[in-house]
């Protein structure tokens, strides 16, 4: 049988701040938990999502948002007994390094200024190498393909000499309203060529005090 567990806040103390055991066999139903928001603090664990049955079916679990004091574990046991990392983190900030296994496709756990650690999307790419950051990903020079929508909290600059080729892929690029009054979305020293081979991509800047979304 089915069961459904969705966690939209509230706070979960002990060792094990939320602890979930499954013991699914193939044919024994979906069993479903997502997390979008709460506070778990475990001292040996904040959060343990597990399998325990050696061959057991994946469980569909997803963590998109919450705090998470204390470690994170997500995993099942396959045919040969072996420990297997499941991808179910899209979100969230966490006291301690997740495991990049654990992150779903295209999510990489990154370090934030007071130690702890988010869960965020690469948003550009450089050739093979992806970039949680535009501004990093344009630091590096080349061309750079947006992989997702992304609303910047500050502007972009193309450093002076450099070269860049920037490939909105059919994504939209936008600077939030606050950082209109301080900064112009893409500020070019060097040479900034755009394009879209995808079609429908946006460079968007909607400023209050009437300041350019580009600047050279």
């Amino acid at each position: 049988k089915k069961t459904t567990t969705v966690i939209n806040g509230g706070i979960f103390n002990g060792t094990y701040a939320m602890y979930t055991t499954f013991y699914k066999a193939e044919d024994s139903g979906n069993t479903d938990i997502t997390i979008n928001d709460g506070t778990f603090n475990g001292t040996s664990a904040a959060l343990f999502l597990y399998n325990s049955k050696v061959g057991a079916a994946e469980f569909d679990a997803a963590v998109k948002g919450g705090t998470f004091n204390g470690g994170v574990y997500a995993y099942i046991k396959n045919a040969e007994d072996t420990q297997v990392d499941l991808p179910v983190i899209s979100g969230g900030i966490f006291s301690v390094e997740v495991n990049e296994a654990n992150c779903v496709a295209d999510f990489i756990p990154v370090q934030n200024a007071d130690g702890t650690y988010s869960v965020k999307p690469y948003i550009a790419s450089v050739g093979d190498v992806k970039y949680v950051s535009l501004a990093e990903a344009v630091a590096a020079g080349g061309e750079v393909k947006l992989l997702g929508d992304i609303t910047l909290t500050a502007g972009v600059t193309v450093a002076k000499d450099a070269a860049v080729v920037l490939d909105l892929n059919g994504k939209t690029v936008s600077l939030s309203e606050a950082a209109t009054e301080t900064s112009a979305l893409i500020t070019n020293n060097g040479t900034l060529t755009i394009k879209d081979t995808v079609g429908g991509g946006k460079l968007t800047y909607a400023s209050s005090i009437g300041n350019t979304g580009y600047s050279t």
